[in-house]
């Protein structure tokens, strides 16, 4: 009997636990019932439990069918209870104003785990148009999924990523106005030659 009720016990913990996963994915098929063109998709293990999720929806497709020659994936952000990647999927459109394409939780940070959303990203976009420029953090498991995922990309390295600015922070520091220089480098070089 005490064996059973530890039994209980964990199955009522464990569904305490996950009843923020059970209410997103009843809210996702609400959403789908409301918009057909709402989308998700969610990645199980052997075990039949969820482990990511992606979801976009018909302006993000149709953004993506205009505006997808360039894509950005920050995998940067975390949930607080779980501490599962959240993942932004942005473009830009003729504006210059930033579009969301979609949105992934991801189970962790591995290059399996991209790859499961970068392949789910590209076939809910239509499966045929592949971004021609990719900007992420420097993340190696990232950075592997993309050169699988999609080769014909170019990926490149957000400018803004924390791991460059501690890195050169002495450096650009000891120098005075180097940092407004390089910004100006940056942002203004329209060809290679230029900026070298």
């Amino acid at each position: 009997k005490e064996k059973q009720a530890l039994i209980l016990q964990s199955a009522e913990q464990w569904r305490k636990a996950n009843l923020d996963v059970e209410k997103t994915l009843n809210h996702f098929e609400e959403l789908q019932l409301q918009d057909p063109c709402f989308f998700y998709t969610v990645q199980k293990d052997e075990d039949g439990m969820l482990r990511s999720i992606f979801w976009t929806d018909a302006r993000s497709r149709m953004d993506y069918e205009i505006f997808g020659d360039f894509v950005s994936f920050d995998t940067t952000f975390s949930t607080n209870r779980h501490n599962m990647p959240f993942v932004p999927i942005t473009g830009m459109n003729n504006r210059g104003r930033t579009i969301v394409l979609g949105c992934a939780l991801l189970q962790d940070r591995k290059a399996e785990t991209y790859k499961w959303m970068l392949q789910t990203f590209l076939q809910e976009m239509g499966g045929g148009q592949m971004p021609k420029s990719v900007i992420t953090s420097q993340d190696e498991a990232m950075s592997k999924a993309i050169a699988e995922g999609m080769p014909q990309a170019r990926h490149r390295f957000c400018r803004w990523n924390g791991k460059a600015q501690e890195k050169m922070a002495a450096f650009v520091a000891a120098r005075g106005n180097m940092k407004a220089e390089l910004d100006i480098l940056v942002d203004n070089s329209l060809t290679e030659t230029e900026f070298e």
